[in-house]
Protein backbone atom coordinates (compact mmCIF):
# COMPACT_ATOMS: atom_id res chain seq x y z
CA UNK A 1 0.00 0.00 0.00
CA UNK A 2 1.15 2.90 -1.22
CA UNK A 3 0.57 7.10 -2.25
CA UNK A 4 0.79 7.34 -5.28
CA UNK A 5 -0.22 11.04 -4.98
CA UNK A 6 -0.92 13.44 -3.09
CA UNK A 7 -1.42 17.36 -3.83
CA UNK A 8 -2.33 19.98 -1.62
CA UNK A 9 -4.23 23.20 -2.43
CA UNK A 10 -4.78 26.73 -0.93
CA UNK A 11 -8.22 27.50 -2.40
CA UNK A 12 -9.34 31.25 -0.74
CA UNK A 13 -7.41 33.06 2.35
CA UNK A 14 -8.44 35.44 4.76
CA UNK A 15 -5.84 37.31 6.20
CA UNK A 16 -7.23 39.95 8.51
CA UNK A 17 -9.03 36.69 10.42
CA UNK A 18 -6.08 34.18 9.92
CA UNK A 19 -8.49 31.98 8.03
CA UNK A 20 -8.29 29.75 4.80
CA UNK A 21 -10.39 27.36 2.81
CA UNK A 22 -7.31 24.47 1.61
CA UNK A 23 -8.00 20.95 0.03
CA UNK A 24 -5.93 18.09 -0.44
CA UNK A 25 -6.40 15.69 -3.52
CA UNK A 26 -5.02 12.22 -2.84
CA UNK A 27 -4.78 8.67 -4.25
CA UNK A 28 -3.15 5.63 -2.89
CA UNK A 29 -2.49 1.82 -4.70
CA UNK A 30 -2.85 -1.54 -2.58
CA UNK A 31 -3.02 -5.01 -3.06
CA UNK A 32 -5.43 -5.45 -0.39
CA UNK A 33 -8.86 -6.80 -1.98
CA UNK A 34 -11.04 -5.37 1.03
CA UNK A 35 -10.65 -1.42 1.86
CA UNK A 36 -13.52 -0.96 3.83
CA UNK A 37 -11.60 -1.45 7.56
CA UNK A 38 -9.16 1.34 6.39
CA UNK A 39 -9.23 4.96 7.77
CA UNK A 40 -7.26 7.82 6.55
CA UNK A 41 -6.09 10.31 9.00
CA UNK A 42 -5.19 14.43 7.78
CA UNK A 43 -2.70 16.71 9.95
CA UNK A 44 -1.32 20.15 9.59
CA UNK A 45 1.12 21.12 12.30
CA UNK A 46 3.71 23.52 12.85
CA UNK A 47 5.84 24.31 15.79
CA UNK A 48 3.75 21.55 17.96
CA UNK A 49 0.59 23.09 16.91
CA UNK A 50 -2.16 21.22 15.23
CA UNK A 51 -4.35 23.38 13.37
CA UNK A 52 -6.08 20.51 11.72
CA UNK A 53 -6.57 16.27 12.82
CA UNK A 54 -9.82 14.36 11.10
CA UNK A 55 -9.76 10.80 11.02
CA UNK A 56 -12.05 9.36 8.48
CA UNK A 57 -12.90 5.90 6.93
CA UNK A 58 -11.66 5.17 3.79
CA UNK A 59 -14.00 4.44 0.99
CA UNK A 60 -12.12 4.64 -2.40
CA UNK A 61 -8.79 4.72 -3.04
CA UNK A 62 -9.18 8.60 -4.51
CA UNK A 63 -10.68 11.33 -3.45
CA UNK A 64 -10.48 15.14 -2.18
CA UNK A 65 -10.76 16.33 0.83
CA UNK A 66 -11.99 19.62 1.57
CA UNK A 67 -10.88 21.56 4.65
CA UNK A 68 -12.91 24.67 4.69
CA UNK A 69 -12.45 27.08 7.85
CA UNK A 70 -9.50 26.34 8.77
CA UNK A 71 -8.55 29.25 11.90
CA UNK A 72 -5.90 30.56 13.48
CA UNK A 73 -3.43 30.14 10.07
CA UNK A 74 -0.40 31.48 9.87
CA UNK A 75 0.37 32.47 6.18
CA UNK A 76 3.75 31.85 3.52
CA UNK A 77 4.79 35.58 2.54
CA UNK A 78 7.70 36.12 0.20
CA UNK A 79 10.79 37.60 1.88
CA UNK A 80 10.03 41.00 3.22
CA UNK A 81 6.48 40.70 3.84
CA UNK A 82 6.12 37.95 6.23
CA UNK A 83 7.55 34.67 7.44
CA UNK A 84 7.51 32.24 4.93
CA UNK A 85 5.57 29.93 7.31
CA UNK A 86 5.38 26.24 6.56
CA UNK A 87 3.12 23.46 7.66
CA UNK A 88 4.19 20.35 8.17
CA UNK A 89 0.90 18.19 6.43
CA UNK A 90 0.51 14.51 6.71
CA UNK A 91 -1.55 11.78 5.38
CA UNK A 92 -1.56 8.50 7.04
CA UNK A 93 -3.92 5.33 6.10
CA UNK A 94 -4.15 3.10 8.61
CA UNK A 95 -5.72 -0.56 9.42
CA UNK A 96 -7.78 -1.68 12.15
CA UNK A 97 -5.17 -2.20 14.45
CA UNK A 98 -3.35 1.59 13.96
CA UNK A 99 -0.53 0.09 12.24
CA UNK A 100 0.07 2.80 9.32
CA UNK A 101 0.55 1.14 6.03
CA UNK A 102 1.30 4.29 4.41
CA UNK A 103 2.31 7.64 4.80
CA UNK A 104 2.63 11.05 3.09
CA UNK A 105 4.50 13.69 4.47
CA UNK A 106 4.92 17.24 2.85
CA UNK A 107 6.25 20.92 4.45
CA UNK A 108 3.58 23.25 2.46
CA UNK A 109 2.59 27.22 2.85
CA UNK A 110 -0.69 28.39 2.72
CA UNK A 111 -1.04 31.36 0.32
CA UNK A 112 -2.58 33.07 -2.37
CA UNK A 113 -0.84 34.29 -5.29
CA UNK A 114 -2.34 36.70 -8.07
CA UNK A 115 -0.93 37.76 -11.32
CA UNK A 116 -2.50 41.02 -12.92
CA UNK A 117 -1.36 41.97 -16.06
CA UNK A 118 -3.26 44.38 -18.43
CA UNK A 119 -4.08 43.17 -22.03
CA UNK A 120 -2.17 46.65 -23.79
CA UNK A 121 0.47 48.87 -22.55
CA UNK A 122 0.80 52.28 -23.95
CA UNK A 123 2.39 55.78 -23.02
CA UNK A 124 -1.08 57.41 -22.44
CA UNK A 125 -2.04 54.43 -20.72
CA UNK A 126 0.18 52.38 -18.94
CA UNK A 127 -0.13 48.88 -18.36
CA UNK A 128 0.00 46.81 -14.83
CA UNK A 129 1.93 43.98 -14.27
CA UNK A 130 2.39 43.17 -10.54
CA UNK A 131 1.84 40.17 -8.26
CA UNK A 132 -0.16 39.97 -4.90
CA UNK A 133 0.51 37.31 -2.53
CA UNK A 134 -2.59 37.01 0.30
CA UNK A 135 -4.08 39.91 -1.04
CA UNK A 136 -0.58 41.80 -0.57
CA UNK A 137 0.62 44.34 -3.60
CA UNK A 138 4.50 42.55 -3.86
CA UNK A 139 7.45 44.71 -4.94
CA UNK A 140 9.81 41.86 -6.29
CA UNK A 141 13.32 42.38 -5.89
CA UNK A 142 14.35 38.97 -8.16
CA UNK A 143 17.12 37.56 -10.06
CA UNK A 144 17.60 35.09 -12.97
CA UNK A 145 19.41 31.71 -11.81
CA UNK A 146 21.48 29.49 -14.26
CA UNK A 147 23.07 25.65 -13.35
CA UNK A 148 25.75 26.23 -10.69
CA UNK A 149 28.05 24.03 -12.19
CA UNK A 150 29.44 22.97 -15.86
CA UNK A 151 29.02 19.51 -14.61
CA UNK A 152 24.90 19.40 -13.43
CA UNK A 153 25.68 16.49 -11.20
CA UNK A 154 27.43 18.86 -9.07
CA UNK A 155 24.90 21.56 -8.83
CA UNK A 156 23.49 20.52 -5.92
CA UNK A 157 26.65 20.74 -4.25
CA UNK A 158 26.05 24.59 -4.42
CA UNK A 159 22.24 25.11 -4.12
CA UNK A 160 22.66 25.41 -0.27
CA UNK A 161 25.13 28.56 -0.44
CA UNK A 162 23.89 30.31 -3.63
CA UNK A 163 20.44 30.39 -1.89
CA UNK A 164 22.11 31.74 1.42
CA UNK A 165 23.51 34.45 -0.92
CA UNK A 166 19.98 35.26 -2.09
CA UNK A 167 18.78 35.13 1.16
CA UNK A 168 21.13 37.62 1.89
CA UNK A 169 20.72 39.72 -0.99
CA UNK A 170 16.58 40.02 -0.03
CA UNK A 171 15.85 38.43 -2.96
CA UNK A 172 11.78 37.37 -2.75
CA UNK A 173 11.45 35.65 -6.37
CA UNK A 174 14.26 34.08 -8.57
CA UNK A 175 13.74 33.26 -12.21
CA UNK A 176 14.59 29.99 -13.69
CA UNK A 177 15.84 30.18 -16.85
CA UNK A 178 14.26 28.59 -20.37
CA UNK A 179 18.00 27.51 -21.38
CA UNK A 180 18.07 25.82 -17.65
CA UNK A 181 18.11 22.55 -16.03
CA UNK A 182 15.46 21.55 -13.91
CA UNK A 183 16.67 22.10 -10.33
CA UNK A 184 16.60 19.09 -7.25
CA UNK A 185 13.68 19.36 -4.82
CA UNK A 186 16.01 20.63 -2.71
CA UNK A 187 16.33 23.77 -4.28
CA UNK A 188 12.59 24.54 -4.58
CA UNK A 189 12.71 22.96 -0.59
CA UNK A 190 15.10 26.23 0.38
CA UNK A 191 13.10 28.84 -1.78
CA UNK A 192 9.57 27.92 0.46
CA UNK A 193 11.72 28.10 3.37
CA UNK A 194 13.58 31.19 2.61
CA UNK A 195 10.42 32.93 1.33
CA UNK A 196 11.35 33.10 -2.27
CA UNK A 197 8.76 32.58 -5.06
CA UNK A 198 9.78 31.07 -8.18
CA UNK A 199 9.46 31.66 -11.75
CA UNK A 200 9.40 28.41 -13.59
CA UNK A 201 10.10 28.84 -16.92
CA UNK A 202 9.74 25.65 -19.15
CA UNK A 203 12.93 24.05 -20.10
CA UNK A 204 12.96 25.38 -23.49
CA UNK A 205 15.67 28.08 -24.85
CA UNK A 206 17.87 28.89 -27.10
CA UNK A 207 17.93 26.26 -29.75
CA UNK A 208 15.69 24.37 -32.81
CA UNK A 209 13.06 21.78 -31.62
CA UNK A 210 11.41 19.58 -33.59
CA UNK A 211 8.14 20.49 -34.90
CA UNK A 212 6.46 16.63 -35.13
CA UNK A 213 3.37 16.24 -33.62
CA UNK A 214 4.78 13.60 -31.09
CA UNK A 215 6.97 16.00 -29.61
Amino acid sequence: TYFSSVYWVTKEVYPAVKKANVYVDWQFHTTRLNIDDLTITFELERNGKSIYHKEIPVITTISRERIWGLENVDFWWPRGFGAPALYNASLKIKDPNGEILCENTQKIGIRNVKLFVSPINTEEKPGDFHFEVNGEYIFIRGTNWVPLDALHSRDIQHVETAIGMLADLNCNMVRMWGGNVYESDRFYSLCDENGIMVWQDFGFGCTTYPQGEAF
